[in-house]
């Protein structure tokens, strides 16, 4: 089996067994808790799904203010932490919008299917394109109004004047490399010489994580091995800051088995090659990002600038995908995977203690259920279905469905339907599940969108709860 680690973080990874039962690229991060028992500190109710005129994907924290974007080339934003939200910029039938991103809090920026990328020197009340990228980017940061660096599906450019001509990376590969040569993990601009990429080389468990930084500009990349195991890098205060696991050796039981020693690690440079560790507790860290970094489904703290505070909201979901897009403001936090679910959140100085195994697992998926089609270089958030089987408690594995679905001109999906499949009484909730997917929108060969029919086997999640306690 081919792992991508596409992101960040294990607590436990796929028993072997197991793990040759899936035939698609993931990440599962078991957290054995349901809610976090906080003592003095109680958790306020979950909100209600955020409705909205768009499917959205990437949801960031900036200038004070939460914004997301998505479908139908959209942009919105909030101003009280994910209560009320106001659209800024909206074209029914247009691109897909798939990350964003500011320079300060008049100019901001993002970057979708096809080449688009919008730019705003208002603070968002108006987003105007700027042509000279082709593809779609999947992340994209930039330094200034011209220096920027961009991720596609399989490599990284980087641009010198403002995104009308975009260059490669001469230490980075071609694109399309042979399966598992190379993952591109995230793209950082600090400023205008400052640019790095993290990427990995080989396959998990045998893979290297190195970091490929340029300090001119992008006259000259510097590769640089990095000391994580899996992790997420992100720029924060003009520096690189990157929060994962490392692996410190193997301890080797009685029976012969080996079990890895791994610890977590927040590592900071200002120029991608020294590196300075900063002391954290002994916390798992999960999904990262400029703000901070999710301990577990419930409980967030940024470890960049230390530990307390912690920051204690209810658990997205007692059964479910905790998602790995988050973003933070006002007091509240939001979480993105196929819906927006927005909640207040409480400060506590003392960590939270999770509740006692058996009272519940969340598996955190990273990944989509097309990723081994033809499809899945189109997928644009597919997460991977996790449907809960109550009849046989304490067990867990990989399956599929043979299915047939739409692709909207949006990219949104509709009208599916099973094919083959034994598990009948999964149905319904796998059709829901992969109703709120996006993908590329399909073009005919006039370059007008259409809707089109596709068949594919997608990959799935049977979660068995364990038996209460």
């Amino acid at each position: 089996m081919s792992w991508k680690i596409k992101w960040r973080t294990a607590v436990q990874t796929v028993p072997s067994g197991r793990a040759n039962q899936f035939r698609f690229c993931l990440i599962v991060c078991v957290f054995v808790m349901a809610s976090c028992s906080t003592g003095s500190v109680s958790s306020p109710p979950e909100g209600p799904v955020v409705p909205l005129s768009f499917r959205p994907i990437q949801i960031i924290s900036a200038n004070g203010a939460l914004w997301i974007a998505g479908t139908d080339e959209s942009i919105a934003t909030s101003q009280d932490g994910g209560a009320t939200w106001e659209l800024k910029h909206n074209n029914k039938g247009g691109e897909v919008l798939v990350d964003l991103g500011w320079l300060n809090a008049k100019s901001g920026y993002a970057g979708g299917t096809r080449g688009l990328f919008l730019w705003t020197a208002d603070g968002g009340k108006t987003w105007t394109p700027r042509a000279g990228a082709t593809g779609t980017t999947l992340q994209v940061s930039f330094g200034d109004e011209q220096h920027g660096i961009r991720r596609m599906n399989s490599t990284a450019e980087f641009t010198s004047n403002g995104g009308a001509r975009w260059a490669k990376i001469p230490a980075l590969k071609p694109d399309k490399p042979v399966e598992g040569d190379q993952t591109i993990l995230d793209v950082v601009a600090l400023d205008s010489n400052r640019m790095a990429v993290s990427l990995q080389h080989g396959d998990y468990p045998k893979h290297d994580n190195v970091l490929i930084s340029t300090d001119d500009g992008g006259k000259r990349w510097t590769t640089v091995e990095m000391p994580l195991m899996q992790f997420t890098l992100v720029g924060k205060d003009g520096e690189y800051w990157a929060a994962g696991r490392k692996n410190v050796g193997h301890v080797v039981g009685s029976d012969g088995s080996e079990t890895k020693l791994e610890f977590p690690l927040v590592t900071h440079s200002r120029d991608g090659e020294k590196w300075t560790n900063r002391s954290i507790p002994a916390v798992d860290l999960g999904p990262c990002n400029s703000q901070g970094c999710l301990l577990w489904d419930g409980v967030w703290s940024d470890p960049t600038s230390g530990m307390p505070p912690y920051w204690i909201f209810p658990p997205r979901s007692s059964w479910g995908s905790m998602t790995y897009k988050w973003a933070a403001a006002a007091g509240r936090i939001c979480t993105l995977d196929s819906d927006l679910v927005c909640t207040d959140s409480t400060s506590s100085t003392a960590i939270p203690s999770k509740s006692k195994p058996g009272s519940g697992v969340t598996i955190n998926i990273v990944g989509n259920g097309l990723d081994q089609h033809a499809l899945g270089d189109r997928c644009l958030s597919c997460p991977i279905p996790i449907l809960v089987d109550p009849d046989q408690p304490g067990l867990w594995g990989g399956n599929g469905a043979l299915v047939k679905f739409v692709i909207r001109k949006n990219g949104t999906v509709d009208q599916v339907r099973m094919t083959n499949w034994f598990g009948s009484k999964f149905k319904a909730p796998l059709t829901n599940a992969m109703q709120k997917w996006v993908l590329q929108p399909v073009l005919d060969k006039d370059g007008v969108r259409v809707d089109q029919e596709e068949d594919a086997r997608v990959d799935f999640i049977l979660v068995h709860p364990p038996e209460q306690q």
